[in-house]
């Protein structure tokens, strides 16, 4: 008998409003609140904001990540009125071949990345040549595993679920792949910043739809995300090298 939900968007109930607002919202509001308390505290001590938040200073960016996190997840799960939440999301029981696509997709991302800032740098090497901030890089000793904790485990799970688990399958069940990947994928990258890290993380956004897509669960974007940056981890902090 045919599988009458072939992409696993059986559980999602909500709108492509109340996944574009509530996962704008899940995004933003952390970040304007912990904005508003920096520029408080910065005021307060005749600083300014650039001198309280530095790559030094990595205790705080942890807390900042933890809490933005967190913050992101609780609106996620309000919104979805706490019932079989994550099952919903797509934290399901994944069978382990499917999981195993992470690693392939991990390899079509890479290719991809690599043609894709191959001709960024032709193009527009003051682009391409930008580092990407990301509060660790002055990491060291007890610091390393805190810089572990938030860049490779904690960042990939809050964000596949945010924008692969929720805003995705909220587009992708009012439309079809293709349009929902590409708006989750435009988005995740333009929410990082930078346009280089942006084209890298568009990249990466798109083989992770397209595991959701196919595998119906979560678990495989959030592997490809974690190899990512465990890659990019121990080219920063363990061979010190600049990616």
């Amino acid at each position: 008998m045919p599988d009458k939900d072939p992409n696993g968007l059986e559980s999602v109930d909500w709108s492509i409003g109340k996944a574009a607002g509530v996962g704008l919202a899940a995004f933003l509001l952390p970040q304007v609140f912990i904005g508003t308390v920096l520029v408080f505290v910065a005021q307060s001590q005749d600083k300014k904001l650039s001198e309280i938040v530095t790559d030094e200073n990595v205790l705080l960016s942890f807390a900042i990540t933890t809490f933005i996190s967190l913050s992101g997840a609780g609106i996620v799960w309000f919104a979805l009125n706490r019932k079989n939440v994550w099952r919903r999301l797509g934290f399901v029981k994944t069978r382990w071949d499917d999981i195993g696509l992470a690693f392939p997709g991990y390899l079509v991302y890479f290719v991809l990345a690599f043609v894709a800032n191959l001709s960024l740098s032709i193009a527009f090497p003051e682009v391409a040549d930008q580092e990407q901030q990301t509060g660790f890089m002055d990491a060291a000793g007890y610091e390393l595993v805190l810089a572990f904790i938030t860049l490779v485990l904690m960042a990939p799970l809050y964000e596949e679920m945010l924008f692969r688990g929720f805003v995705f399958r909220g587009l992708a069940k009012a439309s079809s792949f293709w349009p929902a990947a590409i708006t989750v994928s435009a988005l995740f990258g333009l929410a990082h910043g930078q346009i280089n890290v942006a084209v890298d993380t568009f990249l990466i956004g798109m083989v992770a739809s397209w595991l959701v897509w196919h595998t119906k669960s979560i678990w495989p974007a959030i592997l490809l995300h974690v190899i990512k940056n465990l890659v990019a981890y121990i080219f920063i902090f363990v061979i010190e090298v600049d990616v």
